[in-house]
């Protein structure tokens, strides 16, 4: 290993004689370029943006990112295992999957941070400006494929997903649109967000949880076994938040909920749109909205997302 990336790798994990660590990678700085974000950027490169003009990437010209140290795989001892939830457990190495049927797939890559140093603050890591995107021709073996060699156990649930994680990346925008787009069948989502105002929208997009971005295994573990319950979950941070930016509760409802109301309310909380709401409880979509709009003036809120939080506060729906 060069000298250079042992040093860099020292300051990222351990401080020597009281040095101060770096700020880690995606906390923000107005500062200037780093020395560490200077190391990424001689090990990686950007695409031209003029290699647009190719329907695929050129070789030698598509976007290079390594964060870490390059490993050595051996050709001879890398095999795949499938097993788990199946009624033959299978066992491959390279030259057998290479010899199983592939697909080619024309795909569009970029690199999650795109952009990243065009961004005030600057998350510190590579500097990418807009050229970290690039089009290739994917070739593999479909999984749909090794799973039907494999068999799928019988007692595998029919119903689908029990849940689903949905990580919301940096930009939450499109995330979210696909969020409110799933349907009342779809599974209980589980969002990762980057803060709590992103925490607040995916609620209201549908998602029955929300945990910040640095969660551990355990606690995503815990959130999904919640959200299968039928629970809704969210982040201690978030929680907070949420409860101080909410409207102040007045002492007393001007007046109170209607038993069909407080239904409504209670599927709100789960993120229904106004027409599975409808069809979970015989209604119109018209009575529908005639309720939400009674709720949120009850509530003296103005949109779900708040009338949850109000709800919540006041004990008037169980999460």
């Amino acid at each position: 290993m060069p000298k250079q990336m042992s040093r860099h790798s020292s300051i990222l994990k351990t401080p020597r004689h009281g040095r101060k660590l770096t700020p880690h990678p995606g906390e923000p700085s107005h500062g200037p370029l780093t020395a560490e974000e200077l190391q990424l950027a001689a090990r990686n490169h950007s695409m031209p943006l003029e290699a647009l003009r190719n329907d695929t990437t050129p070789p030698g010209l598509h976007y290079l990112l390594n964060h870490f140290d390059i490993p050595f795989i051996d050709a001879e001892q890398w095999h795949l295992r499938i097993g788990g939830a199946v009624q033959r457990s299978l066992e491959l190495n390279l030259k057998a999957l290479r010899r199983s049927p592939t697909i080619s797939i024309p795909v569009t890559l970029e690199c999650a941070g795109n952009g990243r140093s065009l961004l005030r603050p600057r998350p510190l890591s590579q500097p990418w400006r807009l050229e970290a995107v690039g089009t290739a021709v994917w070739t593999g073996v479909p999984l749909a494929y090794l799973l039907a060699q494999a068999g799928v156990d019988d007692d595998w649930p029919e119903g689908g997903l029990d849940a689903a994680v949905w990580d919301l990346g940096l930009g939450a925008r499109f995330g979210l649109e696909r969020l409110r787009g799933m349907g009342p069948s779809a599974p209980p989502a589980v969002a990762v967000v980057a803060d709590e105002i992103d925490a607040r929208e995916a609620l209201a997009a549908g998602a029955r949880a929300a945990l910040p971005r640095d969660a551990d295994g355990e606690s995503l573990a815990a959130a999904v076994r919640a959200v299968v319950q039928g629970l809704v979950v969210l982040d201690d941070s978030f929680a907070a938040a949420l409860l101080r930016d909410a409207p102040a509760a007045p002492p007393d409802l001007v007046e109170s909920l209607t038993p069909r109301e407080a239904e409504v309310l209670q599927l709100l909380t789960q993120g229904l749109p106004n027409k599975a709401i409808a069809q979970r409880l015989g209604i119109s979509d018209h009575t529908v909205k005639f309720h939400v709009n009674a709720i949120l003036g009850k509530l003296g809120v103005q949109s779900r997302s708040e009338a949850i939080v109000q709800a919540v506060r006041l004990g008037l729906v169980a999460l």
